[in-house]
């Protein structure tokens, strides 16, 4: 019985790891402001500017991560737009284990289909309360910086060890 629930936390667990790494390492290589760029519009459909795509990916790891990173959002209305489609569309990660428990075994096809589910309500919940708070987004402005090779000490010292004794 313990057995099964240490397994289980462990690879909830990991799942958070696995995301965490894959953003780091999108981050470090510099492609995280192309796929801001490259979902600009499609998001802007949604209300949002396409650098809040990192928050809404983030929220299928650990919601609360996601909400403290809404805060690069540009203006409040945007704030309050990605913390609502994070809250009530993004999956967390129990959430994300129970659908791959349940549906898991039957139909990766039945999977796929929670996680466009999911996009489609973030996509309604944007457009919605697009429609319904006051503001205007405004333009996103994002310097693409070149592509570079992740450093490889960068995601296992991402930080610093305090030494007690200084």
């Amino acid at each position: 019985m313990c057995y099964d629930s240490c397994y289980h936390v462990i690879s909830t667990r990991g799942r958070n790891f696995l995301v965490y790494v894959t953003l780091s390492l999108l981050e470090d290589s510099g492609y995280m402001p192309r796929l801001g760029v490259l979902l600009d519009a499609l998001l802007r459909r949604a209300g949002i500017q396409g650098g809040n795509i990192v928050p809404l990916i983030m929220g299928y790891g650990y919601a609360i991560s996601a909400i403290l990173g809404r805060r690069a959002a540009t203006s409040q209305k945007e704030r309050l737009m990605v913390t609502a489609m994070v809250w009530l569309a993004v999956p967390c990660a129990s959430q994300k284990a129970a659908f791959i428990a349940l549906l898991g075994e039957h139909s990766v096809l039945a999977l796929l289909l929670v996680y466009l589910i999911s996009f489609l309500d973030i996509m309604t919940t944007g457009m919605v309360l697009n429609s319904v708070l006051p503001g205007k987004a405004s333009p996103m402005p994002l310097e693409i910086p070149n592509l570079l090779k992740p450093d490889d000490g960068a995601l296992f010292l991402s930080y610093q060890l305090i030494d007690i004794e200084s």
